[in-house]
């Protein structure tokens, strides 16, 4: 009986080593996470106030020292506006749905009378959509918030209840809103919460169009100047700006600039500026702490050749894998790159430079992928090993 069974194991290990050479398996090597050791740079916090500054193209979001909830005044018009494009996109060369103004439009614009941003309206009026974010984002109508929450949830209140979902959906932990102007000071929100708002706003187009509007033309109150200082200039691309007693000046800032080679945004957001030109002085702020961000991006670059996973051939040996060639990325000082591979599985005996797949190199959304290729020839397992 026991011949029978060593009979039976020959005959699978011949058919095993006719069966031609085996796959090699591919064990990951690279290091999970690179470290990069350039010192980080100071950015210039405002005193007294609370900032944050964000580069989303390559994940990167700084705060200041001095960070909580504060009154966040007409800040709060971003999401009003965000949630609007979410439940109603406009495309880029198009107006939206009229709007008529109702009763209770009327009666909200009567009770913002004597607000200096509040644009008027009249019963009947025909709005488009995109008129009203105009008015909202780019002159800071506070009445136009309202408008368009009636229109798109029957009800401010309504409305605002959205306006928390979505802000708990995105994340923002520290954000909540009572009203779509900012008006009342528990609208609140952090800096950091905020430049985390607007890279989702200006991910849609229509928004980061209207916001990069320095004026808005309107049918009864004519042209209108924009209310958020420095859109238009020195690669300001918008956003949007506020001011009450409790909040300050408060400005949330996008810059573009080309760096390395490369059109980067850089966000920056400042609350709680005291004096009367807070707005300017805020804005000034956000543009120094977007322009000192995107001045320390720099591109790390990781050789070609460098070894990320080793093929194995069970029983014969090894070969490690290497990159193709350097891989690029845009880092700033303290980022980590996270390393991945995406492998096949090679036979045993292919000759050296036989691609196996790719590496990945990911700095927050940022990706960078090469090909991997075997740096020696993949030992074959000789015919008894195969055998046995």
């Amino acid at each position: 009986m026991a011949g029978v069974v060593v009979a039976g194991a020959v005959s699978v290990g011949i058919v095993r080593a006719r069966a031609g050479p085996p796959l090699a398996t591919i064990d990951p090597k690279p290091h999970p996470v690179r470290t990069l050791g350039e010192p980080v740079p100071d950015l210039p916090w405002p005193i007294g106030a609370e900032a944050a500054v964000a580069i989303p193209a390559i994940g990167l979001v700084q705060t200041s020292p001095r960070r909580s909830p504060a009154p966040i005044a007409s800040l709060t018009k971003i999401m009003t506006a965000y949630v609007i494009l979410r439940d109603h996109p406009i495309a880029d060369d198009a107006n939206g749905p009229d709007i008529t103004v109702t009763y209770q439009d009327v009666a909200d614009y009567d009770h913002f009378a004597g607000d200096d941003v509040t644009i008027p309206v009249v019963l009947g009026e025909v709005l488009t959509e995109r008129q009203l974010l105009e008015g909202l984002l780019v002159r800071s109508a506070n009445n136009f918030g309202d408008v368009l929450a009636n229109w798109d949830a029957g009800s401010v209140s309504s409305f605002v209840n959205e306006m928390n979902r979505t802000a708990n959906g995105l994340g923002l932990s520290s954000t909540h809103f009572v009203d779509t102007d900012g008006l009342d000071t528990r609208s609140m929100s952090t800096p950091e919460d905020l430049v985390m708002l607007t890279a989702k706003a200006m991910s849609i187009p229509a928004f980061s169009q209207i916001v990069a509007m320095t004026s808005v033309s309107l049918p009864i109150e004519g042209t209108l100047d924009s209310y958020t200082p420095l859109v238009g200039q020195f690669g300001v691309i918008g956003v949007k700006s506020g001011f009450t007693d409790a909040a300050g000046g408060c400005d949330v800032l996008a810059l573009s600039e080309r760096v390395h080679h490369h059109l980067l945004i850089a966000l920056a957001a400042v609350i709680g500026v005291n004096g009367s030109n807070g707005i300017a002085l805020a804005a000034d702020f956000a543009d120094s702490l977007a322009e000192k961000a995107l001045g320390a991006v720099y591109p790390f670059r990781v050789p070609g050749r460098t070894v990320v996973a080793v093929a194995s051939v069970p029983g014969a040996g090894t070969s490690t894998v290497v990159t193709e060639r350097p891989a690029t990325l845009l880092v700033w000082p303290g980022q980590r790159i996270d390393a991945s591979v995406a492998a096949s599985r090679p036979h045993a005996g292919a000759p050296a430079g036989t691609r196996v797949g790719r590496a990945l190199f990911r700095n927050g959304p940022e990706l960078v992928t090469v090909p991997i290729r075997t740096d020696q020839r993949l030992p074959s397992p000789s015919f008894f090993q195969r055998l046995f």
